[in-house]
């Protein structure tokens, strides 16, 4: 379970928070903003915050549009200068409010809002096959704003809800520990069917079905054929979408095939001594576990 809520706090770190470096220094006047991965932006209605690392409170900006993968232009230009060493882009929701923190868990008193919360309720299991079982983890996430004005304070739990929960359909696979991790080597177009790796770690990744290609534009799958000598790998279909050396493999050992928000409650919420608005989503996250093991248990000897 903790685990499966470790990678759901990466996820919405990723998307919906999304917390990135600048990638140069800009200065006052500037529009252009360039950034690790602009795909992680809204193009449309998208807003965020740029500060300082440290700063409680930064620039509110508009997205006009995202130039490319590394680049988006403000409808407004900056007003101060930020070095590309401590200046940072983050997701604003509603217009003037940034996530403050994620928990793993949901505490009691949280020190600083607003909080999401990623919580284990409970897990179940079933059999799936013969020699395999249906794991089933529930998992609620909570949204937590100060209530304060009531409008705008309703507005931001519903439009960070919906930034979640449409976050976390668009992540059905959750890349949940243990998994592998290696470098391609050598560029491949989109449709090659052979690559090469870094084959240090070789005798475990003969192991997975299927595997991952992924950079700062792409996340691609993929299942390999046959494994050669020297970190070569046939695969089963051309790999779809070109790699460059240098690029991230990644094998997963566990196979979640179904995940979704389910349901979602909204209304007060009292913390500690603090009057919130809240909502908590409903997830879950179904794995098919092997149980097939030769080595019985012994029945009558010690």
């Amino acid at each position: 379970m903790f685990n499966l809520l470790k990678a759901l706090k990466r996820i919405i770190e990723r998307k919906v928070v999304n917390i990135q470096p600048l990638r140069a220094d800009i200065s006052a006047g500037d529009t252009i903003i360039p950034v690790r991965s602009a795909k992680r932006f809204e193009e449309e209605n998208g807003q965020v915050a740029i500060y300082r690392d440290g700063e409680q409170y930064g620039e509110p900006h508009s997205i006009y549009r995202i130039i490319d993968y590394h680049t988006i232009e403000l409808e407004e230009p900056v007003a101060e200068d930020y070095s590309s060493s401590v200046g940072l882009v983050q997701n604003l929701i509603g217009g003037e409010n940034w996530v403050r923190a994620i928990y793993v868990g949901d505490p009691p008193v949280i020190g600083r809002y607003p909080a999401i919360t990623i919580a284990g309720v409970n897990k179940s299991n079933e059999w799936m096959t013969i020699d395999s079982t249906k794991d089933r983890f529930n998992v609620d996430i909570s949204v937590y704003i100060e209530a304060g004005d009531y409008e705008k304070g309703y507005e931001y739990v519903l439009n960070l809800t919906k930034s979640i929960e449409e976050t976390l359909f668009n992540n059905f696979y959750p890349l949940v520990d243990p998994f592998c991790t290696t470098t391609l080597l050598e560029d491949v177009s989109d449709t090659d069917t052979v690559i090469r790796v870094e084959n240090d770690r070789m005798d475990i990744m003969r192991r997975f079905l299927w595997f991952w290609l992924e950079n700062d534009q792409h996340t691609q799958f993929s299942s390999p054929a046959r494994y050669r000598d020297n970190g070569v790998i046939e695969l089963r279909t051309p790999i779809g979408v070109a790699f460059s050396a240098g690029d991230d493999v990644i094998f997963p050992a566990r196979h979640f095939f179904d995940t979704r928000p389910e349901s979602t409650d909204f209304g007060n919420v009292v913390k500690g001594e603090s009057l919130l608005w809240g909502s908590r989503i409903h997830y879950f996250a179904v794995e098919e576990k092997l149980r097939h093991n030769p080595f019985y248990e012994a029945l009558n000897r010690r």
